[in-house]
Order: C-alpha cells, then structure tokens, then sequence
C-alpha cells in the first residue's frame, strides 16, 4: 500500500523553486507525520509519496536567512568598533609623545576627515560654535598644500633645531619631543602657521582692508595732483598695516613645548617661574601661560583669541599684533583726511 502526504495551504500554491521531497511511506517518519496530521492511506503505485513544502517551513527559512543576515551585521559593527578603538589608541599614543603643550587632538588633519558633510555638522554643534571656522579653514588650507598640526594650529612651516642636553628644563621631558644628532638633540620650531579663524582673516579682514586702500588710491590719489611726500606717506602707512596683520596672523603665539617634570626653576614667588599643571595639555605651564580651548594650546603670556586675525596672541605675537592695531588707525585716519578734503 502507498499514501500521499499532503498539506494544501487554502489560496496558496507552493512555491514554485521547492522541488517535492520524496519519502518511503512505511518509514517511521511517514507514519509519525501521519498520525500528526490526520492523514489516510490509499492503495496506489509506485510505492513512495512526495511531501509538499509547508508555508511554516518557507517562514522558518526566511528567519534563519534574518538571523544570520543580524549576526554578520553586528560583527561587521563589532570589527568597525575595535577598529575605531585602536585608532583611538594609536591617537592618544601620539599625543602624548608630543613635543608641543597642546590639548587632546587628533595627530593630524587628515585623520579629522575634513569635508563639507563635517562642516556643516559643527555647525550645528553649538557648544563648541568655533568649530566651523576651523572646518572651513582645514578645507581650504588643505585642499592648497600639505600642513602640519599643532592643536587646532595650521603648521605652513617648520624646521628641526638643535639644543644642548643641558638646555632639557625648556623642554619639559628630556626623553620625548626631541631625536638625537650627533650628541646633541633636534626638536622641531614652528616658523610659519595660522589660526583656525584664518578664513575670517583672509574673506573679511584682509577683503575689507585692501579694498578700502584701493579705493581710497582711485579716489583720493589717483586723480589729485599731490606731493610725493603724501602718496609716500600713504603708502608706507599701508604697507605696514598689511605687514603686520599677516606677521600676527602666521606666527608663532608662544606656544609651549610640553614640560612633564616640574622644572627646577620653579619659585612660587615669581610669576614667570612659578609651573602649575595643566590638565588639558598634561603639562606644566607657568603662571602667566594660560591653554587655550580655541587653538588646544598653551599659550605664553595668553591676551586673548582675535578672529579678525585668525589666531591667538600671546608674547610672540603680541608686538606686531599692537603695531598693526596702530597702523590700522594711522590708516584709516589718512584715508579719510584724502577722501575728504583732498
């Protein structure tokens, strides 16, 4: 005797990429399946059944092909993750060997991943409102030529120095930060790099300033018949203010080389050697240095951060910063006099 095994779902057909299994009826499975669903026997030939592919076997299917589609997803995401914390690691490594008393910031601008898409993220991020301007200006001193970075400073240019070991406390920690050459020691100098507002600097300030002067030499020099002596006088006036903006915007602030050992100059009773520790950069500083958030660095003699020139102005910058603050009002005030009365 022979039987058919069979479960018609109503309305549906089996699909159609199943082929029918064929199974011997007088096995023990057969006969189990049958008592488990009610099935009759009928005489018929050959002796064998075919079994139809039930939709709760399609769905059991479906779901394993869903689980394991969810654990490849999470262990791409485990992979991403691990990934991701030895960057971090190899970060944090860099920093810390570091030879420059900066904040926590990643080794370099590439791995910032600068784009428009980041760009347009910080400045939605509004606890930390002076990110954008430095996106927008990664992007466009990026895009230019290579840079370096020193916190949120855009290094143009720099050069390896030698020093003598006697010369470490100016160092801070006698191993890092520095390489040996011929007994002595190299350790790099900042010779050129601007702020992370160097885009106001060079869209707004630099813009407004030339087109003013130009102005004011079509408008007031060009056309008048004036001594040598007062188009001699306007241009010198001008040429120094320009001079130093840029001398203030591409220098070095005073940032400090990091210190990880209280130096032994320290006296608590003078200002400029009295070292407290900072936390930020890991580093001591003395009393009249202060880190700046802005540029993720200490900063000696710190004033303050100006956006109209792109940086921040400490002990290194802050002569040309003032020079530049009088030639600009020594400027303005002769332009004016040539557009008024001359």
């Amino acid at each position: 005797p022979t039987m058919t095994i069979r479960q018609d779902v109503p309305g549906k057909s089996p699909p159609k990429s199943m082929e029918p299994t064929v199974v011997d009826v007088d096995s023990p499975e057969a006969k189990e399946q049958q008592q488990s669903n009610g099935t009759s026997t009928t005489a018929s030939s050959p002796s064998f059944a075919v079994a139809m592919v039930t939709e709760q076997d399609v769905q059991a299917v479906s779901m394993a092909a869903q689980l394991a589609r969810e654990q490849l997803v999470a262990h791409n995401d485990n992979q991403e993750d691990d990934d991701q914390h030895d960057d971090e690691e190899e970060f944090l490594r860099v920093w810390r060997e570091s030879p420059w008393a900066v904040g926590y910031t990643k080794p370099t601008w590439a791995d910032e991943k600068v784009s428009v898409t980041s760009y347009c993220r910080a400045c939605n991020d509004m606890s930390r409102p002076y990110k954008p301007y430095m996106y927008c200006t990664a992007i466009m001193c990026c895009s230019c030529c290579p840079v370096g970075r020193v916190g949120n400073m855009f290094v143009l240019r720099q050069k390896m120095v030698e020093y003598h070991h006697k010369d470490d406390d100016d160092v801070v920690d006698e191993e890092e930060g520095a390489t040996e050459s011929g007994g002595k020691k190299l350790r790099p100098k900042l010779q050129c790099l601007v702020g992370p507002y160097f885009i106001v600097t060079s869209t707004l300030t630099l813009p407004f300033l030339a087109g003013f002067s130009a102005y004011t030499f079509y408008q007031g020099i060009w056309d008048n018949d004036l001594h040598w002596g007062v188009i001699l006088g306007w241009a010198v006036v001008t040429f120094i203010m320009f001079q130093s903006l840029l001398a203030t915007s591409c220098s070095d602030p005073g940032i400090l080389y990091r210190r990880q050992n209280l130096p032994s100059t320290h006296d608590e009773t003078d200002p400029h050697n009295d070292w407290r520790w900072n936390d930020q950069a890991q580093s001591y500083r003395p009393r009249t240095a202060k880190f700046d958030s802005e540029v993720q660095c200490i900063v000696e003699e710190y004033d303050h951060t100006c956006p109209w020139v792109g940086t921040a102005i400490g002990r290194r910058n802050m002569p040309s910063f003032k020079r530049f603050l009088w030639f600009l009002a020594f400027t303005v005030a002769y332009d004016i006099v040539l557009l008024a009365f001359l």
